[in-house]
């Protein structure tokens, strides 16, 4: 029998035996909005592993167009494995009808074009991007992540972020500004909002500069310094520490001043009135006043 050219050909009952609602050849690159969530936690799972989506998807079909709702679709793993993975969330949209919203919007193609195993393997872009050279970028939920032309990048904490990408009512605002940047010199530095806290390496200058607006506290088992000089600018200084060696073959005791000085003076205020001739005794006694000035005015020891 000769089938006209206006007809196609297909079985009886069609080739959606393994569950899908179309046929088999829906093999099209689809572009939708993901509409809804849902959780390897919900009872609607089929995976129970991991997310799954609702996407509304456009269709367009024997010239005409229309909208078609795929169910329990899952996104695309770019490791390709479960030691080796990648996993994210998606935005469902703020319009939860049958128009497009600010929701993720995405590729989805069929494995086998069964449109019951649908896969969003990615979207168009949306974002505006003015950049020059070589560059990439790439935000999530406000953590913006750059890389410039001359090999430098910036890690930057902008705070949560709502369906729009503006600031989120429940963002902590204070929190948000914390910067991780790599120069392509390989200065390394780290800052939080408005410089409040920061640590700067300079590569090419070989030094490291920390700074803190409150307190800087170091906690470890031991801590060893090594340096041709150390400089201490500070208006107060304590050392807590049961055995303070100076150094490195320290074993002599340290004095305390205030008692060595009575000690010294009792002795001479003894001594002074029994030497023979009055210069002599004239110098213990300009000895005894000078043992006021013996004692430092910042340094301090405990018992």
């Amino acid at each position: 029998m000769i089938v006209p050219s206006i007809y196609t050909q297909g079985a009886i009952g069609g080739n959606n035996a393994s569950g899908g609602t179309l046929p088999s050849g829906n093999v099209k690159l689809r572009f939708g909005e993901v509409k809804r969530e849902i959780l390897p936690t919900s009872q609607e799972s089929y995976s129970k592993l991991y997310r799954e989506y609702e996407v509304l998807v456009q269709h367009y079909e024997g010239g005409s167009a229309t909208h078609r709702m795929y169910h329990h679709c899952t996104l695309l793993n770019d490791m390709c494995g479960s030691a080796d993975y990648s996993s994210m969330s998606l935005r469902e949209s703020d319009n939860k009808d049958f128009k497009l919203g600010n929701g993720s919007m995405v590729f989805i193609l069929c494995v086998e074009g069964n449109d019951a195993r649908a896969v969003i393997i990615g979207g168009p872009q949306q974002h505006k991007d003015i950049s020059k050279g070589i560059h990439k970028e790439l935000e999530f939920n406000g953590v913006n992540f750059q890389v410039g032309d001359d090999g430098s990048w910036v890690l930057t904490n902008k705070g949560k972020t709502d369906i729009k990408g503006n600031i989120d009512n429940e963002a902590d605002k204070d929190g948000a500004g914390t910067q991780v940047k790599v120069e392509a010199n390989g200065n390394f530095s780290v800052s939080t909002q408005n410089g409040k806290c920061s640590l700067s390496i300079n590569h090419k200058d070989g030094t490291i500069t920390i700074n803190s607006s409150q307190k800087i506290e170091v906690k470890t088992s031991e801590a060893v310094i090594y340096a041709n000089s150390t400089t201490i600018d500070s208006k107060s200084v304590s050392i807590n520490s049961s055995n303070t060696g100076i150094g490195s073959n320290a074993a002599f005791h340290a004095v305390l001043g205030e008692p060595l000085a009575m000690v010294l003076a009792q002795a001479l205020g003894t001594i002074g009135p029994t030497l023979p001739t009055p210069p002599q005794q004239a110098l213990v006694a300009a000895a005894i006043a000078q043992l006021s000035t013996i004692l430092s005015g910042s340094v301090r020891v405990a018992k």
